[in-house]
């Protein structure tokens, strides 16, 4: 009757394993594409970061050369009429010496009276400045001379003296890539003053007091830098398909091995499930062999120091390694063969014990139920028929389950009922790892209390008291509900102690012996008289 059942749960498994597959490949491969997306975005804002310094580059450069050439044209002693020759030829070497100026001239009462491309008769009338800049300069944009149609120009004017450069000149950046849209603009005022290509005036609020900043906006990576000496601000701007252009190179990169990395996770989860379902195999047939055996941890009455009952806990040993029980006990309530596994635990100790119990029969063996184990009748029956194999007494065996047994079935308290009605106590393992409650222990027909080693190890040591307090709620609960009560885990004279001055009946643990043979377990029993016993002067 089992086999089918864990042919169906194997089969469910695989099911579930193949689409945790699928899903840690999706998983990996969406990663990549996220990954792509951002290095895309940061070689866009890191390519456009370097372009908005040769921008500024050319700006600074610029600047320079203007402040310069106004500095040598505007000192240089020339006759009253600064458009004379001598005039004229002085405009014309400033220009020739210059990387950037495409003309130089003179200033008279707001006109352009001269340059270095020529005479303007009565002059031309200059337009207002577009700003003035920390240096004086005033900023002329969007200008024009004769016979240079065509051509705009950047002008900055000081001292009389104005030098033009051709706005396609200082733009002329990162000429393969036409569709960049890059300038400079005015901090203050969110105005272009020269550049190609969209400009949003909101771009300009990303810049605050900053020196520089790099942001998207809707279908650009934008990348500003302010100069340091005037309120301008260098920008460029990448537009998207530029931009997704880079996320597809990384793409074409990094979906490979996101790929390949799924692909490397998934055989890893395929490998670790089919060791894990080994194991349940293993462990399953291990079962009706010798590698698993039991072994019995005693329980002793802290009052008198009588070792008086133990606790029976199965054993596997895989060759030369014993393999832990909370991984073979949940490989088998996994696979589904959990109440085989309690069948030949009740099978193995029925063997084990039966003589030593009909020669102590004020002694008990403790038996773990798992929460399958609760919710099914088979239970009471085979407890039944192990008292009538052995002949021995109900009072003989005590049935232990955690909290989380208690809760996973409603016939939980049916079974309870019944295993109290063969004769048989029921104790409540791990108490206080789980939900338990006041409400919770008073529906159920219990025993015993087992308090677990957790609240054990914390007395004495967990700071200001609490863990003495907890483990002190946990025993008046008890006593409230009429539970004898067990101590889990007692390795130390203190903790015993603490326990026997609060009223604790039974405690386990290494501080009264390990796990151990049903032959070391009755010399054990022989040798601790109360005369002898440790603990029996304790009160």
């Amino acid at each position: 009757m089992i086999l089918p059942a864990i042919d169906l749960r194997s089969k469910l498994a695989n099911v579930a394993l193949l689409f945790a597959s699928a899903m840690v490949i999706t998983a990996c491969m969406l990663l990549a594409a996220h990954m792509a997306e951002l290095r895309g975005r940061h070689d866009s804002a890191e390519g456009a970061t370097r372009i908005v310094a040769e921008v500024l580059r050319k700006a600074q450069a610029s600047s320079a050369d203007v402040d310069a050439i106004i500095n040598i044209v505007s000192r240089t002693p020339v006759h009253a009429d600064a458009c004379s020759e001598q005039g004229m030829l002085r405009l014309r070497q400033a220009d020739a010496a210059s990387l950037f100026a495409s003309a130089v001239g003179r200033i008279q009462n707001g006109r352009l009276m001269c340059s270095s491309l020529g005479l303007y008769g009565p002059g031309l009338l200059l337009d207002a400045a577009t700003t003035v800049s920390s240096t004086g300069l005033r900023i002329h944009t969007g200008m024009s001379l004769p016979g240079m149609e065509g051509h705009k120009y950047l002008a900055a004017e000081r001292d009389g003296v104005i030098v033009f450069i051709d706005e396609a000149v200082t733009l002329d950046i990162f000429r393969t890539a036409p569709d960049v849209a890059l300038g400079m603009f005015l901090r203050t005022e969110h105005r272009r003053l020269i550049g190609r290509g969209d400009f949003n005036p909101a771009w300009a609020s990303s810049m605050a007091q900053q020196t520089s900043a790099t942001f998207v906006d809707g279908d650009y990576v934008v990348a500003m830098h302010a100069t340091p000496e005037h309120d301008v601000v260098a920008y460029v701007a990448f537009p998207r398909p530029r931009t997704q252009t880079r996320i597809d190179e990384a793409r074409l990169f990094l979906l490979p091995i996101g790929a390949l990395f799924g692909v490397v996770l998934s055989a890893c989860l395929w490998l670790l499930s089919r060791l894990y379902v080994q194991k349940a195999a293993d462990f399953r047939y291990a079962l009706q062999s010798p590698q698993v055996f039991m072994q019995y941890q005693p329980i002793v009455d802290l009052r008198s120091g009588r070792c008086i009952g133990a606790e029976a806990l199965m054993r596997w040993q895989r060759g030369k390694r014993m393999v832990p029980p909370d991984h073979f006990i949940a490989a088998a309530e996994k696979a589904g063969f959990i109440e085989r596994v309690t069948e030949r635990v009740v099978q193995l100790v029925a063997r084990d014990a039966a003589v030593f119990l009909h020669e102590h029969p004020d002694f008990h063996i403790s038996i773990n139920l798992s929460a399958a184990d609760l919710s099914s009748g088979r239970t009471v029956s085979m407890l039944a028929n192990m008292l009538e194999r052995t002949g021995l007494p109900p009072q003989s065996f005590w049935v232990e389950a955690t909290e989380r047994g208690f809760l996973e079935s409603t016939d939980v308290m049916q079974v309870i009922d019944d295993i109290r009605t063969v004769g048989l106590r029921v104790a409540i393992d791990d108490f206080g790892t789980g939900y338990s409650s006041l409400a919770f222990l008073s529906s159920f027909r219990l025993d015993v209390l087992k308090i677990d080693k957790r609240f054990v190890d914390a007395i004495g040591v967990a700071g200001i008291g609490t863990g003495d307090k907890v483990v002190t709620m946990v025993i008046d609960l008890a006593r409230t509900l009429g539970l004898e009560v067990v101590a889990e885990g007692v390795e130390t004279e203190a903790q015993a102690h603490f326990l026997r001055e609060r009223g604790v009946q039974y405690a386990q643990g290494w501080l009264f012996g390990r796990p151990q043979s049903v032959d070391a377990l009755r010399k054990l029993v022989a040798a601790w008289l109360p005369s002898q016993a440790p603990l029996a002067t304790s009160t």
